[in-house]
């Protein structure tokens, strides 16, 4: 009878065990969203002029250490208007810009975070995206840009990133290449911050089925030691 209690222990354990290590692989594939990247902004830090209808457009590299979902794009900015707004994220310069690389969400502002180093309110923008968006471990690049032609704006200086971001030249065809500002006596990395959640492989539907089968099968052999009650 002890022999058979302890056999009932074991596999109780044994399944207990094996339940709490698939629960927390399921719970790690689909937590709650956390910070990816950080670039923030502090404040009395240098801010950079960005309009489109004078030609001053900047973009901004950034890596991350795992496959990742991402969810939510924030950046610092001048700016304070939340209307005409656009992101394009993409794993190469050469992307950005291009059909699915322009995101989609919903936009909010929030109040100031500070003064750039010239005095001008900085205010962090918020992109939710409608959809998660997967980015496979290594460098992306991020691009901003507003539609009013008018809308002059500056893109705050960020920390902790790889020491430049990108500045966009033309040709007269009105062709777009980035440059790397790196070196320059401003190169500068662009205040971002990136949340969203760490890709984690989890069990495929027959593990565990397995699992459940292994069960059955260790309660069918305690069933036949049991001894026969008379």
């Amino acid at each position: 009878m002890h022999a058979t209690q302890s056999i009932r222990r074991r596999i109780a354990t044994g399944l207990l065990s094996a339940g709490v290590a698939l629960a927390t692989s399921y719970a790690g594939a689909n937590g709650l969203d956390s910070v990816l990247l950080e670039q923030g902004f502090t404040s009395g830090n240098n801010s950079f002029l960005v309009s489109i209808s004078g030609g001053l457009e900047s973009a901004e590299s950034f890596s991350l250490g795992s496959n990742s979902v991402v969810t939510s794009i924030s950046w610092w900015s001048t700016a304070e208007s939340t209307s005409g707004w656009n992101v394009s994220l993409a794993d190469s310069l050469g992307g950005l810009v291009q059909g699915s690389s322009i995101l989609s969400g919903s936009l909010n502002r929030g109040s100031s975070d500070g003064q750039d180093s010239s005095g001008s309110d900085v205010f962090r923008f918020d992109l939710v995206l409608s959809a998660g968006r997967d980015l496979n471990a290594g460098e992306h690049f991020l691009f901003i840009w507003n539609d009013d032609p008018d809308l002059a704006w500056s893109w705050a200086a960020g920390a902790a990133g790889d020491g430049h971001s990108f500045l966009a030249e033309y040709d007269q065809n009105l062709n777009r290449t980035w440059v790397s500002d790196a070196g320059n006596d401003l190169s500068s990395d662009l205040a971002i911050q990136i949340r969203g959640r760490e890709q984690q492989s989890v069990p495929e539907p027959g593990t565990l089925a397995l699992i459940g089968l292994a069960g059955l099968g260790l309660a069918s052999v305690m069933r036949r030691r049991s001894p026969d009650k008379t």
